[in-house]
């Protein structure tokens, strides 16, 4: 077998994953790490500190800016829409047991996020694997 560089699968790989997801591979792990937050901080068990750790950020402030600019809004008011959407505080419920995460797109939620998936990677390598 002939040798072909040590690239040559790897770009075949990503070719192939974007014909079949429509998106590359940096792209999907993104979406991943935020839909994971967005369960999480639904949760409210963690900090965001945590949950950026968890989800594979190198740090709280790298989190915060991929939600601004994949769903257009901060962790912060993030957590504060789905209590208004849940309405636990009214009744004095607990947030993390009365805020249950739902099944919906984050792209049906968050029309930026479709739109923020085509737009050029910039920063890349600040996420930890």
């Amino acid at each position: 077998m002939k040798w072909r560089g040590p690239s040559a699968g790897s770009v075949h790989l990503r070719r192939r994953f974007k014909l079949g997801t429509g998106m590359t591979p940096h792209q999907y792990v993104i979406r991943c790490r935020i839909r994971r937050a967005m369960r999480l901080l639904a949760r409210g068990e963690l900090t965001l500190a945590e949950i950026a750790l968890e989800v594979g950020c190198a740090c709280q402030s790298h989190l915060t800016t991929l939600f601004r600019k994949h769903l257009g809004t901060t962790p912060a008011r993030f957590v504060s829409q789905q209590v208004k959407a849940s309405g636990p505080l009214a009744k004095g419920g607990d947030v993390a047991r009365k805020a249950p995460i739902t099944k919906s797109k984050p792209s049906e939620t968050y029309p930026r996020f479709r739109r923020a998936e085509k737009a050029p990677d910039r920063g890349a390598g600040r996420c930890t694997p």
